[in-house]
């Protein structure tokens, strides 16, 4: 049902009209272009989309009332709000709204990556630093810093699935890899 439509008969009805929910446009948008989607990759590894991976991928949290903290999102919740197209933006937030503007992109990078890593933090470190879910680490270079995608094989489905996207500086991908070359390189080619 349009918008305009909605609206029209909400003040038929004489209710107040619900706003539309912005995370319900980003989810709507990954249904119609991401969802169920493989992509391969020059490792060679096919790479799954899946919806159940959405939540992770745009870093959508809820709040918790209990302590008052922020914690991300269960897919198990979310996604029968989005599937219903009843899901509300209260009580929810994007830790980085970057991510829902690089959603597009995932495929690409997936496809024509410029290095893939393998990602030495995929375990937790005795050094202090926190484990990064995802074996290895797609990357390209973007206006000074660097869009990543961690993937990683998934048993329980027995399939290669995306569990993270986001932009990091040079500094942070050389300590994710621990200054590693990388496994893959994209060729250049000439003009």
């Amino acid at each position: 049902m349009g918008r305009d439509l909605k609206d029209q008969l909400a003040a038929a009805l004489g209710v107040e009209p619900k706003p539309e929910s912005k995370f319900q446009k980003i989810y709507d948008m990954f249904k119609q272009y991401l969802s169920g989607r493989v992509i391969k990759s020059p490792l060679p590894e096919e790479v799954h989309l899946l919806d159940e991976n959405f939540p992770y991928l745009i870093k959508l949290q809820c709040l918790n009332p209990a302590n008052n903290t922020w914690q991300d999102a269960s897919p198990a919740i979310v996604l029968p709000l989005f599937e219903a197209r009843i899901f509300e933006d209260s009580g929810y937030r994007l830790e980085d709204p970057r991510r829902e503007k690089w959603l597009p992109n995932l495929p690409n990078l997936l496809r024509s990556p410029e290095f893939i890593y393998e990602n030495h933090r995929h375990e937790r470190s005795g050094n202090g630093q926190n484990g990064i879910r995802g074996r290895y680490i797609y990357a390209q270079h973007q206006q000074g810093q660097i869009k990543v995608a961690f993937t990683l094989h998934d048993p329980r489905l027995n399939k290669v699935i995306v569990v993270s996207s986001f932009k990091v500086t040079p500094a942070w991908l050389a300590r994710c890899t621990n200054n590693a070359a990388p496994i893959y390189t994209k060729t250049k080619t000439a003009h």
